[in-house]
């Protein structure tokens, strides 16, 4: 019976695997993750980025599934126009545990993809991330909503030296992120904003970008960065971060996934659009908790 015990108590690999997944060890338990790597940039949200079954390995008894959605995109500019980034995408968690789930069950996977540039005073909403199987109802995350810019944002006086500008009084812009449903934690979307640090129109503009929570950190927050004037669509103001996902030759292409993203700075006459929002994720952790498995793994996934 040991030997039986200790089968049933043994982790399996997921025999999933494609572009954008890995598979981690933690204790005695895995970790599953599925991010939209390819970076497609779609303009509309395309459900292409799905695994249409991820089954849950022989002997687990417990599975912890995350998501992120999509993070919003920055809008575009024209004419010494400014904005604030698009917002994180919502997170969502959901824990099953045994005869709810069990091995062999089979879930479908579909991860937000990240959006195109655009060049309008609204940038594009981040693509939504769900998950569908036993157990699970309604359960997904929204992806983020679009940055926003106008015109003479550091040519208004009273905008000068504050700490924050957001937008929100104006069209309800961006005042709160997108809503995640369906698990036992749901978390909205984090706005971005602007600030400026000293008085006059020619300060040193201050984006900054919000990431969600539970990647970098538990809660989530936002990175810094200077925002540079007429650069292509965004991505330097991106790239100068300096953050997981982000220090990449290609990085206007990558992001942490969920981030709000950089609207453009104009000045003059010319026009540029606003950074990609980056794709979501989806996390899953899975143990066994019978009889034969290690103390490590039930104390730390069966508690």
């Amino acid at each position: 019976m040991a030997g039986i015990r200790n089968l049933l108590g043994r982790e399996f690999t997921s025999s999933v695997g494609g572009l954008g997944t890995t598979t981690e060890p933690i204790h005695d338990g895995k970790v599953f993750i599925f991010m939209d790597m390819a970076r497609n940039f779609y303009c509309q949200c395309a459900g292409t980025n799905c695994i249409k079954n991820w089954c849950v390995p022989c002997g687990v008894t417990r599975v912890t599934f995350e998501m992120w959605g999509g993070g919003g995109g920055g809008a575009g500019g024209c004419c010494c126009m400014s904005g604030i980034p698009g917002t994180t995408g919502a997170y969502s968690v959901k824990t099953l545990n045994y005869p709810t789930i069990q091995g062999g069950y089979c879930y479908g996977l579909c991860v937000g993809t990240a959006t195109c540039h655009d060049s309008s005073k609204r940038g594009c909403r981040g693509c939504k991330t769900y998950i569908t199987g036993t157990g699970l109802s309604n359960f997904c995350a929204d992806g983020g909503f679009g940055g926003c810019t106008c015109c003479g944002v550091w040519q208004t006086a009273s905008n000068y030296n504050l700490d924050r500008i957001d937008f929100e009084d104006t069209n309800a812009c961006l005042g709160c992120g997108p809503s995640a449903y369906g698990g036992d934690c749901n978390i909205k979307g984090r706005a971005g904003f602007i600030r400026s640090q000293c008085n006059g129109p020619g300060c040193a503009v201050k984006a900054m970008l919000p990431y969600p929570p539970r990647i970098i950190d538990h809660s989530g927050g936002w990175a810094t960065t200077s925002y540079k004037c007429n650069h292509s669509c965004g991505e330097d103001n991106h790239c100068m971060i300096n953050m997981p996902f982000s220090g990449d030759p290609y990085c206007c292409n990558m992001g942490i996934p969920g981030f709000g993203n950089a609207s453009a700075l104009s000045c003059g006459s010319c026009c540029k659009c606003g950074s990609t929002g980056p794709g979501g994720m989806i996390r899953i952790t899975y143990c066994s908790c019978w009889m034969g498995v290690s103390s490590d793994c039930s104390l730390h996934m069966c508690n």
